[in-house]
């Protein structure tokens, strides 16, 4: 099966410079899930004034992935560009 999870080129159209968020919504619009085929990698916010609450939130995003068997997850900023270093992605 394949997990899409970013688009970066279509069509002889570059999407390198445009944000996360961006990406992803054009993704969402190409990607037509089909479960045991094709599926969109899932997606979570992580928003909190409080620091504990967003390391709580992750922990638990990351467990559930690694209870079913998954690689982990992937931090991006919704913002972020492909190769940005102002907000660098984690593979965690």
């Amino acid at each position: 099966m394949v997990v899409f999870f970013d688009i970066m080129y279509q069509d002889g159209v570059s999407y390198l410079e445009l944000p996360y968020d961006l990406r992803r919504a054009k993704l969402e619009e190409v990607i037509s899930p089909r479960p045991g085929y094709a599926i969109l990698a899932d997606r979570y916010q992580i928003t909190s004034n409080q620091p504990l609450r967003r390391v709580e939130k992750l922990r638990n995003i990351f467990a559930f992935h690694i209870s079913k068997f998954e690689e982990g997850v992937i931090l991006k900023a919704s913002e972020s560009h492909y190769h940005d270093w102002q907000f660098p992605w984690v593979k965690v």
